[in-house]
């Protein structure tokens, strides 16, 4: 499949593949060495600084929505072996929670899909984008395709203004896009962790279509209800079929081998947020606001306070760089002053 591939129009709907053509954000795929990096996060900092993408982060970024409501773990919001380094999560109980366990460096700061920059766009009435499980390097989507969009088919009454969004990696592994070329559906897309447009990109999409229906759970249900689309998962087919199949394919994950009670409790947590939030057709305005709280709406803090603490000024201003070392440095020698004249004072008095 083209690599370069952003949408395909089967069913001409002028008024969302316009503005596709016009504004929808292109794939550009960096070469990732932290989570501050996935789906472009990174990026939309040193853009909204005005940076050229350089910075090497110095931090981690918990990417995605968070599910859970309470921690057991702190896998189950960063890999263990990073006590030393500075983590920035979304809300002030992650924090809490974290700190509480060792990490110290822990800072509430919201979701990365907060900072992405908004494109300008029209929501079109009466459209809806189609949310399709998802591959990854390790995994399969672990549907039954053509079961899945019968499914899809009796629950999305179709027209011209429905689209299916297919990731990246599933293009790439051949999913769906036969079969959907094959009955004529209009495809989109969407994101990958490779690609640093993704947020925007999702967050473009998101205000486009008027609904979004999904066969998974996942982050995108948060972005999309916090972005002002109606949002609902298929209920009857998620609780059915959909768990059992993505817990097994999940399991080949390296995080959730090394990890496996996280997926047990996350998979737990996704059949309580179907039943209370996902799983409804109505109470849109109760899901935005559970959304922007699972995002880390209230913790919010300017692009210099974020982009400092991901280091992204350390490669482009040595001045700055070499200034906050000698500040550190003589605040270092002013603490080791000030303790030793309070406990030696003779020390510093000479021999009179």
């Amino acid at each position: 499949m083209n690599s370069q591939l952003q949408f395909v129009e089967s069913l001409n709907c002028e008024d969302i593949s316009n503005q596709l053509r016009e504004s929808l954000p292109t794939i550009e795929k960096v070469t990732l060495s932290s989570e501050a990096q996935y789906y472009g996060a990174l990026y939309e900092i040193e853009e909204l600084l005005g940076l050229s993408s350089r910075s090497i982060p110095r931090a981690t970024w918990r990417h995605g929505a968070s599910l859970e409501d309470s921690y057991d773990f702190p896998e189950e919001i960063i890999s263990k072996d990073s006590q030393g380094i500075v983590h920035l999560v979304h809300s002030k109980d992650q924090q809490v929670f974290l700190r509480e366990a060792g990490y110290r460096h822990a800072f509430a700061i919201g979701a990365p899909y907060l900072y992405a920059k908004s494109i300008l766009t029209r929501r079109v009435i009466g459209s809806t984008l189609v949310m399709l499980p998802h591959s990854t390097k390790f995994s399969n989507h672990g549907a039954n395709e053509a079961q899945l969009i019968k499914e899809l088919d009796r629950s999305v009454p179709q027209s011209r203004k429905i689209w299916y969004c297919v990731s990246r990696t599933c293009v790439d592994k051949g999913c769906w896009i036969d079969l959907l070329s094959e009955k004529k559906r209009n495809i989109i897309v969407g994101a990958e962790a490779h690609d640093r447009n993704s947020l925007r990109r999702m967050k473009f999409l998101f205000n486009l279509f008027e609904s979004v229906v999904s066969s998974n759970l996942g982050s995108h249900l948060s972005y999309a209800s916090y972005s002002g689309a109606k949002v609902r998962a298929l209920k009857s087919y998620l609780w059915d079929r959909c768990f059992h199949g993505a817990s097994q394919e999940l399991s080949q994950e390296p995080f959730y081998q090394k990890y496996p009670w996280v997926l047990e409790k996350r998979m737990r947590q996704s059949r309580e947020s179907l039943l209370k939030f996902w799983g409804k057709c109505s109470n849109h305005k109760e899901k935005e606001i559970y959304s922007s709280r699972k995002l880390g709406v209230n913790f919010l803090r300017s692009p210099r306070y974020v982009g400092d603490m991901l280091g992204c000024f350390e490669l482009f201003d040595l001045k700055a760089r070499f200034d906050r070392y000698l500040r550190l440095g003589a605040f270092e020698f002013e603490r080791k002053l000030r303790k030793h004249t309070t406990t030696k004072p003779k020390a510093f008095c000479g021999k009179g």
